[in-house]
């Protein structure tokens, strides 16, 4: 179900939450939520490239993924860059956001999936390709897994989750979590991701996997 309502934008976002934001018709970056104004947000960039992302007066959309299923999102125009790498993005937003609700699922199932490390702080993990995972627990908005490669938050992967369908849904992702497992002596990471982009149809594979576990 799709609406669209009146609202302060801070009602939604709060600092420190993992958000999207993307150009028209470009692919979107992960970032982070430094500060909240009346009339504007401020949004560190967690891309790892030199080049600039952005550019002043760009109309850009900010997406936001809750726990759920749920999507909001924010047209605004990017008022300014700063910082080194122009990685703090000053964005206008419109007072109007776009609330995109499917009922929430979250399931502990152990599900299999491939990655590939698409962008990484460590820049000899980019390519690497992992053809074995499994994931602890799977929603419509990401996933929680184990891995012993050191991954870090804003890492960006690509992934194939294998359904018990046959069926695959392709998604990109970021890393929003990477802690040690806490077991002595081992290099094994808890890595939480969120997903950045899945199509309307892969969704709704995710989203039907997830509800077997409900019906």
């Amino acid at each position: 179900m799709n609406e669209t309502v009146a609202g302060i934008f801070g009602d939604y976002l709060k600092t420190g939450l993992a958000v999207s934001v993307q150009e028209s018709s470009n692919e979107q970056i992960a970032a982070i939520v430094e500060k909240i104004s009346s009339d504007s947000v401020w949004l560190r960039l967690q891309n790892r490239s030199s080049d600039p992302a952005f550019t002043q007066n760009d109309e850009v959309q900010i997406n936001y993924w809750d726990e759920g299923a749920t999507v909001y999102s924010w047209v605004g125009s990017v008022l300014s860059l700063s910082d080194t790498g122009n990685k703090l993005l000053c964005v206008s937003v419109s007072q109007e956001v776009d609330i995109r609700r499917r009922k929430s699922y979250r399931t502990r199932a152990r599900v299999p999936f491939s990655f590939t490390v698409v962008d990484a702080a460590q820049s000899d993990l980019v390519g690497e390709r992992v053809r074995e995972s499994e994931t602890v627990n799977v929603s419509a908005g990401g996933l929680l897994f184990q891995s012993d490669l050191a991954l870090a938050v804003g890492d960006r992967l690509g992934l194939t989750i294998h359904l018990p369908s046959s069926q695959q849904v392709e998604a990109a992702g970021w890393v929003v979590r990477s802690e040690p497992d806490g077991q002595e002596g081992s290099s094994g990471r808890w890595i939480a991701l969120k997903f950045l982009e899945t199509t309307t149809a892969e969704q709704n594979h995710l989203l039907d996997f997830l509800r077997s576990y409900y019906d």
